[in-house]
């Protein structure tokens, strides 16, 4: 009986000492994000756009900086994440946002994505934005101020090509929201 188990074992460790380092880590691929061009940083909720980033930069880093990399570690990424906090004092946090997106990161390489949305049309007349309509007030619940700020906790999401799930690093970005005055 323990034959057959020093065999098996034996076998096991042969095929793990003559693996490569990609080989022995699948996912050997970590996704940063780098936004640029802040567009909207104040959003006016009157005019209904939701804030976005002008250009977004997906940058695909090797775990192993010695290692060499093939296509097989390139990453196509399937959607953005947009988690939404209160950063005023707040409570009530839009929703969550999340956008199908595809782009594909070479590996080692990055991608350029523009006017990429955090919210969906229509988001900013909901809570907790919608105190800020002159018909309500004009002035958040919450804090009784004019304005709301929040930050979007940004990832994305994708897989390499040999099928290794991929979530890059969280990116932090700062909205004030606000109705009207041009800010």
């Amino acid at each position: 009986m323990r034959k057959p188990f020093v065999f098996v074992l034996l076998t096991l460790l042969a095929v793990v000492l003559s693996c490569t380092d990609q080989e022995k880590t699948r996912c050997d691929i970590a996704l940063e994000l780098e936004g640029k061009d802040y567009e909207n940083h104040w959003v006016d909720i009157a005019l209904g756009i939701p804030p976005t980033m002008k250009t977004f930069i997906i940058h695909s880093i090797p775990k192993n900086p010695g290692a060499v990399l093939s296509s097989l570690q390139d990453v196509e990424v399937s959607y953005f994440y947009a988690d939404w906090v209160r950063s005023d004092g707040g409570t009530i946090p839009p929703k969550d946002y999340r956008l199908g997106w595809t782009v594909l990161v070479p590996a080692g390489g990055s991608a350029t994505c523009t006017g990429i949305p955090f919210m969906r049309l229509g988001q900013l007349v909901e809570p907790p934005f919608i105190d800020l309509l002159p018909e309500n007030g004009g002035r958040d619940s919450e804090t009784g101020a004019t304005t709301i700020r929040c930050d979007a906790h940004i990832k994305v999401y994708g897989r390499t090509m040999n099928g290794c799930d991929v979530v890059s690093h969280e990116a932090i970005l700062t909205y004030e929201f606000y109705y009207g005055g041009g800010k």
